[in-house]
């Protein structure tokens, strides 16, 4: 619990970024996995629901990674920002 209480406001916002985007991840490859027949392919409604889905799920990944990113990039410079130079 010591290491919750040393948390700094930067280093929660991180933390929380990084876990945002991680479900953001999660959440296209459970629609991705529940749209999988049998046979391993993904079915579809339509053409267009064929051709925009899987690109707009692309936009959302490469968020999530931004984001996930972002939040350990706030994590890791704060943590640096608190050693003392010698």
């Amino acid at each position: 619990m010591q290491f919750i209480e040393h948390l700094t406001r930067v280093q929660y916002i991180g933390i929380v970024l990084f876990f945002i985007g991680y479900f953001i991840r999660l959440w296209v490859r459970k629609n991705r996995f529940e749209r999988r027949s049998s046979a391993g392919l993904q079915g579809f409604d339509s053409f267009s629901d064929s051709f925009i889905i899987p690109r707009l799920e692309g936009l959302a990944r490469f968020a999530g990674n931004i984001i996930r990113f972002y939040g350990l990039y706030l994590v890791i410079i704060d943590w640096f920002n608190g050693i003392p130079m010698r």
